[in-house]
């Protein structure tokens, strides 16, 4: 068995996330293994340093979604790749493994719990670099709601392209 020990930077909703999997988590940077990077809207300097710690000591920064911000009613907030960059360049190490959207391990996840054929599935979201490129990737269908960060103009140039774009929810709904 693996000896791996966790330090998280991120919300109490990541460690809520992996309790249930019985995995170690650490508060000491010198005894973590890995670094779990996601959303932390309370992020400090004292958080960044003590990632960095953990990094120079070994661990590996592993970051649970690639989206470098996301939208909110008063424009836009820094997401989890904006925090994961920063302990990236401020340790000199590399982000070692996405494990959210698009990656691998998200599609077998999704395909695992859900046990239907893929074609069954319809991947839904507002991004084309993660939530459509997940679908992409792994043999989902797509459909890109223009409710967030993607609008019609960057959908149409992009080489990422969705299998329906639809203006919101209840548009999907009419077009299902």
């Amino acid at each position: 068995m693996l000896d791996i020990n966790i330090y998280i930077v991120g919300e109490l909703a990541i460690k809520n996330e992996i309790e249930p999997y019985s995995l170690n988590v650490t508060t000491n940077p010198n005894y973590a293994t890995h670094v779990l990077v996601g959303l932390d809207r309370m992020f400090t300097y004292e958080k960044l340093n003590e990632a960095i710690k953990a990094v120079h000591n070994g661990a590996k920064i592993v970051v649970t979604n690639p989206d470098p911000f996301y939208p909110v009613p008063e424009g836009y907030i820094a997401d989890t790749l904006a925090i994961a960059k920063a302990i990236e360049v401020a340790s000199g190490s590399s982000i070692s493994e996405v494990i959210g959207k698009p990656s691998k391990y998200y599609a077998d996840q999704i395909h695992e719990k859900l046990n239907i054929p893929k074609n069954r599935c319809l991947i839904i979201g507002d991004r084309l670099e993660t939530d459509i490129m997940l679908g992409k990737q792994h043999g989902f269908p797509t459909c890109l709601v223009l409710t967030g960060v993607t609008d019609r103009t960057l959908a149409e140039e992009n080489n990422i392209k969705p299998d329906y774009i639809v203006d919101d929810l209840t548009s999907l709904i009419q077009l299902l």
